[in-house]
């Protein structure tokens, strides 16, 4: 518009230009709004769910989530709801739970979850919670909570058996065991390739930092079981 105003006085036919280039350029915001729309929710009314888009996911974590999902889109079903930062209480249209990105709804980030909203335009300042107990929710999803790992311990990842496992896989009597650098590369590879074909229902692994020193400590008793003439 600023261009259109400079160039009008010089040149009709220029100022015409830049004015209709000002008119499209205002229906940009409109086209992006509308592709979003279709492709969170698809063409028509909303009558199923999209096919949800998830990242670096087990099985297992789509099976539950997606359980969870069914669990909140049924009509007459719990509320999903978040707080603003004055306490006051906001409900969301369960249509929310419909979208290509509605996996969103359960991330930490706010910004994040507000993707799922739009264009709606509203903010979410807290995390969504859901009007019913959690004993309620695990019952309807059919979930077995983890078994603990003893009185006063929380173990979030099973490196025990993870190194048991190891212990009968081929590949540690390929390795070079007089180079340590090399050989505990290795042992971290195949220890992370276990976490994620073993990963939790929450789909989450260990940091890779984290897999190094159970790798160290495999190499060394790999290091004192061979005859010392083979070290």
């Amino acid at each position: 518009m600023t261009a259109f105003l400079i160039a009008r006085p010089f040149s009709k036919t220029a100022g015409n230009i830049l004015f209709g280039a000002a008119q499209v350029s205002c229906l940009i915001p409109l086209y992006a709004l509308w592709k979003w729309g279709r492709f969170q929710y698809g063409r028509g009314w909303l009558w199923t769910p999209r096919e949800a888009l998830y990242l670096n996911a087990s099985d297992e974590t789509k099976e539950t989530l997606e359980k969870f999902f069914a669990y909140i889109q049924r009509e007459g079903g719990p509320k999903a709801y978040f707080r603003d930062r004055k306490g006051k209480k906001h409900y969301l249209d369960r249509r929310y739970s419909f979208g290509k990105l509605r996996v969103l709804l359960l991330s930490e980030f706010g910004a994040f979850r507000s993707l799922c909203l739009l264009p709606g335009g509203k903010r979410v300042s807290e995390a969504i919670k859901i009007e019913a107990d959690p004993s309620e929710i695990i019952n309807a999803l059919k979930i077995k909570p983890k078994r603990g790992s003893g009185p006063g311990r929380n173990v979030k990842y099973a490196y025990i058996e993870a190194i048991f496992d190891l212990r009968s896989d081929p590949r540690l009597e390929t390795l070079d065991l007089k180079d340590e650098a090399t050989a505990i590369h290795a042992i971290t590879d195949w220890l992370d390739e276990w976490f994620d074909s073993s990963a939790n229902v929450s789909g989450e692994i260990p940091k890779r930092d984290r897999l190094v020193p159970y790798a160290k400590k495999i190499y060394a008793h790999l290091k004192n079981s061979v005859a010392p003439n083979d070290r």
